[in-house]
């Protein structure tokens, strides 16, 4: 594994580092760095607040050269594995699984964990190398590109690691974007960005921006940051389509539709006359049904070229009965039962898997309750899906 990683990420906790772990680790790190005494003490105060732990007790001691003949008995633990390989001592065959079980139990129970849990849990698989090796994986810990092309689960340690150790912050920046485009592709952005808030406040836009900005988008959609979202859009060059759909988000958040037209490039995208042909016609199609929602005005020219549509709408249709009832409850105000029937209607897909017409009317029906907020974050997570 990558011992100097760890201990880099060890350095860098500052919620709850009196916790067990953190100073096992620390007591490690200590040796590392051949602070034989302070090791001794940080084991010694761990020891005598009651908590057990008999085999890192006796891995460093024999890391502190105190028992160089004792063995160490490491149960496959990362920390102890790294002790030990540290130490010289005799290692069983290593778990051909152990990796990938247990960033396989961290994905399962991340939703459960503290962000300091999450944490803890991210720099044990630092300790987890590839081959078994002294070595870091194949270019080094500060190879980010190497690790990045990687899936395994010494990765996801390593890149945690970089982004709350390094002192580039576009590097942070590149490494925090592809850990947060890992965790979003297994439904655990939320828990992630809360993980690293404090390393992502200090990265500015146009650095997240060379990062990867699906996600950074999505993160600022999630946590209702139009600064973040137009940050963004500002470092973006003026040629690039990904401009569009942040702004069209950008509105949906800022409530900038309300009463207002639609714009050049929807209205030219809605009469078949944009770069993108077909495709470009039918996402202006449903981007044309959320901004009407959100209260848009239709130009007579915009009106006709939906009038003229004849494509066919993609997504799943709501019932029409739930839709009803989310419209009977809005027009009574009943808010928490909107909101209960909109999240019942759009179930786990969410809004991206509705069909236009019935995203609309969810959208529109939550604007009526006054969950203008609610429906403008929805609205926005669509945008960004597009192409």
């Amino acid at each position: 594994g990558d011992n100097k990683a760890a201990c880099l990420v060890a350095d860098n906790i500052s919620e709850a580092r009196s916790q067990p772990y953190w100073a096992k680790l620390r007591a490690f790190c200590h040796v590392v760095r051949g602070e034989i005494p302070a090791a001794e003490l940080t084991a010694d105060l761990l020891e005598r607040t009651g908590h057990s732990a008999p085999h890192f007790y006796a891995a460093l001691a024999r890391a502190t050269g105190l028992k160089i003949d004792d063995p160490v008995v490491t149960n496959h633990e990362p920390l102890l594995v790294a002790m030990a390989r540290f130490s010289g001592a005799s290692l069983p065959p290593p778990a051909a699984d152990s990796g990938d079980a247990t960033l396989s139990n961290l994905l399962k129970d991340a939703l459960k964990l503290t962000p300091s849990e999450l944490g803890q849990r991210l720099s044990v698989l630092t300790l987890m190398s590839q081959n078994g090796d002294d070595e870091s994986p194949v270019g080094g810990y500060f190879d980010l590109d190497e690790t990045m092309r990687r899936a395994d689960a010494s990765s996801w340690g390593q890149l945690y690691g970089v982004v709350t150790t390094s002192t580039d912050m576009g590097t942070s920046a590149k490494a925090a974007g592809e850990l947060l485009r890992r965790a979003d592709a297994k439904g655990l952005l939320a828990p992630f960005a809360a993980l690293l808030g404090d390393s992502l406040a200090i990265i500015p836009a146009h650095l997240r921006a060379q990062g990867h900005i699906p996600t950074f988008a999505k993160l600022a959609v999630a946590e209702n940051d139009l600064g973040a979202l137009r940050g963004l859009y500002e470092a973006l060059p003026a040629n690039d389509r990904g401009k569009m759909r942040l702004a069209l988000a950008s509105d949906a958040l800022g409530n900038g539709f309300m009463m207002g037209a639609l714009g050049q490039d929807m209205t030219r995208e809605l009469a078949g006359n944009g770069p993108n042909g077909g495709a470009g016609r039918s996402r202006a199609v449903r981007d044309a049904f959320i901004a009407v929602s959100l209260g848009a005005q239709l130009s007579e020219d915009s009106a006709l070229s939906l009038a003229d549509y004849n494509g066919h709408l993609t997504g799943r249709a709501a019932a029409p009965g739930a839709l009803l009832a989310l419209k009977a409850a809005s027009e009574r105000g009943a808010r928490a039962e909107t909101a209960l029937r909109a999240a019942s209607i759009l179930g786990e897909g969410g809004p991206q898997n509705l069909r236009a017409d019935s995203l609309g009317s969810v959208l529109s029906a939550l604007q009526a309750a006054g969950l203008q907020e609610l429906a403008g974050r929805l609205a926005a997570e669509d945008f960004l899906a597009g192409k």
